[in-house]
């Protein structure tokens, strides 16, 4: 547990105490702690979490960790420097330790290959991709926080800029769709801003492997539609457009839909915790958590034309 009252990150007594415990990986003010691994890329001047110094250094790299910006089921998204071309990034990790699974190794790899491979403003523009047994990672655009932040806390946003978000995925996710890629991960911790509040998705192709569908973390399983929480085969693009659909549904209402669990229960509207939502709006979201992939949306024009009505 951290202290209840920790100095400030600039404190000399603060400074001290991390000076001290450098060693050990630790933060002394909030207690995060890091794993030295010799051919480990990264260094910390900072601590990730409260921003407390700590002058760790692991191994050669040279990416220099600021801010941890998100947490995902199996890696952690941090804002980092590269002093060697001067420029901010972001880092996906990966956890090895919230992994349970054969194909875990593969997601960081096999996204970073989708990232390569497509072309879209909304899509995350990869830079580097570095591979090891323990913590593989790779690098992005600088891009400044998730949408997890504010579904997880209630937080409501604007209609327009809903609207905005829910346009700009579904362009993006129609480019890949063209290119072959299926999402079928849709989380929070995959919609980023950058500093302009534009919108990066990331999480492509580690939904998928030689084996079909990965293994589910169980706080994935409130964003995914049906069909890809039983592993269907057959599960294709509706099943974006249901991740679509409660994403915005708890950004536009502060909390996630309770989802029926069988073909005709119905959903609560989402008019029934927001009254000033758009009746249209409203008539959208109901569609896109359809139990049946069948009753919703059928294809990207079709959800695009119904967006495009809603501005």
């Amino acid at each position: 547990m951290p202290p209840a009252n920790p100095p400030p990150p600039d404190h000399p007594t603060t400074e001290r105490r991390a000076r001290g415990r450098a060693q050990s990986g630790a933060c002394s003010v909030c207690g995060w702690s890091a794993q030295p691994d010799p051919d480990h890329p990264f260094s910390y001047d900072t601590c990730p979490r409260c921003h407390a110094p700590l002058l760790l250094r692991f191994g050669p790299g040279r990416y220099r960790m600021r801010r941890l910006i998100g947490d995902a089921p199996n890696a952690t998204l941090y804002i980092a420097n590269d002093p060697r071309l001067e420029r901010r990034v972001t880092l996906k990790v990966e956890n090895p330790n919230a992994c349970n699974d054969d194909d875990a190794p593969l997601r960081i790899m096999q996204e970073a290959r989708a990232l390569a491979a497509l072309d879209h403003p909304n899509i995350g523009r990869i830079f580097e991709l570095r591979e090891s047994p323990d913590n593989s990672f790779f690098a992005t655009e600088p891009l400044e926080t998730t949408l997890a932040d504010p579904i997880a806390s209630g937080e409501t946003l604007s209609v327009p800029f809903v609207l905005k978000l829910l346009t700009a995925a579904t362009a993006a996710l129609d480019s890949a769709h063209q290119r072959g890629f299926f999402h079928h991960r849709l989380l929070p911790s995959h919609f980023l801003l950058n500093d302009e509040s534009e919108l990066r998705l990331l999480g492509f192709g580690a939904a998928h492997t030689a084996h079909g569908l990965t293994d589910l973390y169980p706080a994935e399983a409130a964003f995914l539609a049906p069909e890809v929480r039983d592993k269907n085969p057959l599960a294709d693009e509706r099943s974006d457009f249901f991740s679509l659909g409660v994403i915005g549904y708890a950004l536009l209402t502060g909390r996630l839909p309770i989802v029926p669990r069988r073909h005709g229960r119905k959903l609560p509207l989402a008019s029934r915790f927001r009254s000033e939502l758009p009746d249209d709006l409203i008539t959208l979201l109901a569609q896109l958590l359809r139990f049946n992939a069948a009753d919703r949306p059928q294809n990207f024009n079709d959800l695009q034309r119904q967006l495009a009505c809603l501005h």
